[in-house]
């Protein structure tokens, strides 16, 4: 068997984790750079993009304002219309619940009274008997203050004495609906009249 003696000193062998360190940190250096980039162009292109918004907001804002104030000159004009035309229907109320309630009977009474629409009323009335309901409605027709009367409805309620009076009879009271049209014109001349 040969030996074989090697007198020559050994080679040292290089270090490369220290390069292959470098290496790594100077690519990590250039990722870190490429995405730094990008990203600060991203933001760029977003400041660019909201500025431009900004300047579209303001002027949608100065235009919107720029109408506003247009329609608001037009909306108190309407205003002024519209109030112009309800004075013109204003129903003068006391001279009107007056005249009405001298109709009534001795015994009868308002329930309820409504103000539909210009110069018509809704009228519920009590009365103790049934034809003072007829009574009733037919001095609203020759009123002439009404245009037209109509009864809508009667409805029949019991109202019992006190038991200790005696009497177990209850009482029939009767209540009618009518439906009123006012002529506003004569209201409208007789308040002024009284004025």
């Amino acid at each position: 068997m040969a030996l074989e003696i090697n007198l020559l000193p050994e080679k040292e062998r290089r270090d490369f984790t220290t390069l292959f360190l470098i290496l790594i940190i100077l690519v990590f250096l250039t990722v870190l750079g490429s995405m730094m980039y990008v990203f600060i162009g991203s933001l760029n292109a977003k400041n660019a993009e909201l500025e431009q918004q900004i300047v579209a907001n303001q002027q949608m804002l100065s235009e919107r304002t720029a109408q506003q104030t247009i329609g608001e000159a037009g909306t108190t004009a309407e205003l002024q219309h519209s109030i112009h035309v309800l004075e013109q229907h204003m129903v003068p109320v006391t001279p009107v619940l007056d005249s009405l309630v001298s109709l009534l009977p001795e015994r009868g009474f308002f329930l309820d009274l409504r103000y539909e629409r210009y110069g018509q009323l809704e009228l519920k009335v009590q009365f103790d008997q049934l034809a003072e309901v007829a009574y009733y409605q037919k001095q609203l027709q020759t009123s002439p203050i009404v245009l037209a009367a109509s009864l809508a409805a009667i409805h029949t309620t019991e109202i019992s004495l006190d038991e200790e009076e005696g009497e177990q009879n209850p009482l029939p009271r009767y209540q009618g609906d009518f439906t009123i049209q006012l002529d506003m014109k004569q209201i409208q001349e007789e308040t002024s009249e009284h004025s």
